[in-house]
């Protein structure tokens, strides 16, 4: 009887010395992106021909940083493009941490790509990098190249999610 005293001592006392237990906080978590999901996410009026989105989202009580995230990802199909829209939220900050977002031609090349990270961000527009000289975006980029020998694929997204992952995983 003493042995089994001592294991509820043990899985008890983490709860009460850090004030909620790591399943409360997961439920807290999931609960506020639920809610934050429902009201950013669904129901948004979508403009004619627009075509049609499709969003789903992850939640993850991040212990190391004491935060909850949401990675909520969105699919857009319209006649002329594909679209990818990927958002990074702090939820109990109700912050935007990152996004990025992709969209496709027909033929599967880059037709549109930006990303932010915080306050920084990484945009090659159109697939294109600025050109000093005619002080246009008119080079075409790796990421844009690959994109024509590899349909519907953009190789700059792996820095987006290099850059997401500890804030899902930890």
């Amino acid at each position: 009887m003493n042995g089994n005293l001592r294991i509820l001592i043990f899985a008890v006392l983490p709860g009460i010395l850090y004030g909620q237990s790591g399943i409360a906080l997961q439920e807290k978590c999931a609960n506020a992106a639920h809610a934050m999901f429902n009201a950013r996410y669904q129901d948004v009026p979508i403009p004619d021909g627009q075509g049609k989105w499709f969003w789903t989202y992850v939640t993850h009580y991040n212990k190391k940083r004491d935060r909850c995230f949401m990675l909520v990802t969105g699919k857009g199909y319209a006649a002329d493009a594909t679209t990818t829209s990927i958002d990074l939220i702090d939820i109990f900050e109700n912050k935007q941490l990152a996004s990025y977002m992709c969209s496709f031609e027909k033929d599967g090349s880059i037709k549109y790509r930006s990303a932010a990270i915080g306050e920084v961000q990484f945009n090659i527009m159109n697939g294109f990098n600025f050109n000093p000289v005619t002080k246009k975006w008119d080079i075409p980029s790796k990421d844009y190249e690959d994109s024509k020998k590899n349909p519907f694929t953009d190789t700059g997204k792996g820095r987006f999610d290099r850059w997401v992952k500890p804030y899902m995983n930890e």
